[in-house]
This record gives C-alpha cells, sequence and structure tokens, in this order.
C-alpha cells in the first residue's frame, strides 16, 4: 500500500469496518437458512415415507420439491458468496480484483436462473404446499396460466452483471497504477 493518500487508508478501513459486522451478518443467516431448509426438507421426505402414498404420487411430490431445492441451493450459495466478497473486505483486501468481479458475476447469473426458474415453475399447474409465508412448491392454477415473475430479481441480475464490470475496471486500473509505481 505505498504511495496510498490518507483518504484512500480512510476509506479501506470503513471499508474494512463495515464488512466486519456484515459478514458475521451474512454467516449467520447462511447458517439459519441452512438449518431451516434442511429440517424442512428432512420433514418433507419423512412424510413422504410415512404418507403410504403410491409410487406415482411420490413421483410426483418430489417433482414439486426439486425446484425448491434448487431455489434453495441457489439462494445458500448466493449467500456463501457475498459472505466470502465481504470476508476479502474484512481482511483489508482491495474490493477491486478479479476475484471479487467473477464473484460478482457468479451472483447475477445466478439470480437470472433463479428469474428464469421461476417464471418456468410459476406455469407449472400443480399443487403445492405452504410453510408459513414460504411457499414450497407450485401452487395450482385455476382458470389459465399465470406467470408469476420477480422483476426485482431480474433488475438485481442485471445491475449485478454491470458491477461486475466496473469491479474488473477497477481491478485494471488497481493493476495498472500497481505496475507504475
Amino acid at each position: 500500500m505505498f504511495g496510498e493518500s490518507n483518504e484512500a487508508r480512510t476509506s479501506l478501513l470503513r471499508l474494512e469496518n463495515i464488512a466486519k459486522p456484515l459478514y458475521v451478518a451474512l454467516r449467520v443467516i447462511l447458517a439459519v437458512f441452512v438449518v431451516g431448509w434442511g429440517l424442512f426438507f428432512i420433514a418433507f421426505f419423512a412424510f413422504l415415507l410415512t404418507s403410504g402414498a403410491g409410487l406415482y404420487d411420490l413421483n410426483a411430490r418430489i417433482l414439486c420439491v426439486v425446484p425448491v431445492a434448487v431455489s434453495a441451493f441457489i439462494n445458500v450459495y448466493i449467500l456463501y458468496v457475498i459472505g466470502s466478497i465481504f470476508d476479502s473486505m474484512r481482511h483489508g483486501d482491495t474490493p477491486f480484483t478479479m476475484r471479487i468481479s467473477h464473484q460478482i458475476k457468479i451472483v447475477s447469473f445466478l439470480l437470472l436462473v433463479a428469474f428464469v426458474l421461476q417464471a418456468i415453475v410459476s406455469m407449472v399447474p400443480f399443487d403445492g404446499y405452504s410453510l408459513g409465508v414460504m411457499r414450497i412448491g407450485l401452487a395450482k392454477q385455476e382458470g389459465g396460466v399465470v406467470a408469476n415473475v420477480s422483476i426485482s430479481t431480474l433488475i438485481a441480475s442485471i445491475i449485478g452483471f454491470v458491477l461486475s464490470y466496473v469491479f474488473k475496471y477497477g481491478a485494471l486500473l488497481q493493476q495498472l497504477s500497481d505496475d507504475t509505481v
């Protein structure tokens, strides 16, 4: 960090101080999310084994849960990647690295996959389950097909892709600056 101004060091120190509690909070949220989904899937499969349903009914119920499992995995991985970004920042690393740019691009891609998965799943007319405020499985649709999509997920994905290129540009400028010194 030779030749850095006091303002740059102060800014990096603030970033470290912000990243520490965010990292801890994200890891706690990740742990709660993993435990909650794990308990749900254990309960679901225990219900399947004890329900005495026929083979066709079992396949239909498992098919309803596959998109939910994929969505849960995507959410867990997004939380993990964002947590690892804050982890590197809390150790004083500059946020403008190719690794962080790549991680932001991965999160953006996963958000795009979640958007497409949600759009596809919302058009399949199956019965579903709900657990409190969480929608589990697929909902039965009467009177036609209605796509239930979250535009905010698509917008977050687009913003993430743009930010990944901003961070890549920042990493290239950082590298150029380090090579010049």
